[in-house]
């Protein structure tokens, strides 16, 4: 594979602390993966790890800016995108990674997604369980940064304009819209991993998973029991809520002072 895909975990210095476990977990259930593997930061640092390299893109600079320099040095076809809290805790196969290579090849698919509920059109590959996902349902967010698989040129193209990191997601479903792209996600546990942070704390069941097998022993506060269930609800109702609905919803929050980046 290593000349078709380029493994890519974007992080920052913040997240530091966890760069181990990701990594220590990434080497010890995809050991196989004959792909060039890169930690994408922001600041120097003088840290190394096995089997991956660390790119500085530069202090200061938004991941959208980062993702961009990265993509400058790249010359594979597809790009394997992830972040460095998304723990990877079961065994890759390699041989499923190269026939989704492949399923993608055939149908000219632009973007394949591992972790997404939004609404699909049709079965593009049922061993594999890839469907195509309606970029025109009025979801929002069905293109995203959960980790997936992307054409290089497709991702090179959704950077062109300078955003920031929130203004950059909410963009890439209505650029591909646009650009008639071909999306896609997979339902066939090809990348199974494990949540591990939210709003910048532990998971309840990622910090426990980590005490448990002693891969942790940093100071990263843990999420109250309280807003844990509240994302959980809002996942929820985001993904079985009908789209009418939903909008209301936020109209009312909107009054109330927050903040939405989606329409």
């Amino acid at each position: 594979m290593n000349d078709r895909i380029t493994l890519t975990i974007h992080t920052c210095e913040k997240f530091s602390d966890i760069w181990d476990v990701s990594i220590g977990l990434l080497n010890k259930n995809w050991n196989d993966r004959n792909m060039n593997t890169i930690l994408v930061t922001d600041d120097e640092s003088s840290r190394s790890f096995q089997n991956v390299q660390l790119f500085c893109a530069g202090k200061g600079l938004d991941m959208p800016e980062r993702t961009k320099k990265l993509l400058s040095t790249i010359n594979t076809e597809y790009i394997f995108f992830t972040l460095d809290d998304y723990f990877l805790v079961d065994k890759i196969d390699s041989n499923r990674i190269n026939k989704l290579l492949d399923i993608m090849d055939k149908n000219k698919i632009d973007y394949l997604s591992f972790k997404n509920h939004h609404t699909t059109r049709k079965v593009i590959d049922s061993d594999e369980k890839i469907y195509e996902l309606d970029l025109n349902s009025g979801e929002d967010y069905i293109v995203n940064l959960y980790p997936g698989i992307w054409r290089t040129s497709f991702m090179k193209k959704t950077l062109e304009e300078k955003k920031d990191i929130w203004d950059y997601e909410v963009s890439l479903t209505k650029y591909a819209i646009e650009q008639n792209s071909v999306c896609c996600t997979s339902k066939g546990n090809q990348f199974p991993i494990l949540d591990g942070v939210r709003k910048g704390k532990f998971l309840h069941k990622s910090y426990s998973f980590l005490k448990k097998n002693n891969l942790y022993d940093g100071d990263r506060a843990i999420i109250s029991y309280l807003t844990e269930i509240k994302l959980f609800m809002m996942d929820q109702l985001k993904i079985y809520l009908p789209k009418p609905i939903v909008m209301r919803i936020k109209k009312i929050m909107r009054k109330f002072g927050y903040k939405f980046f989606s329409e």
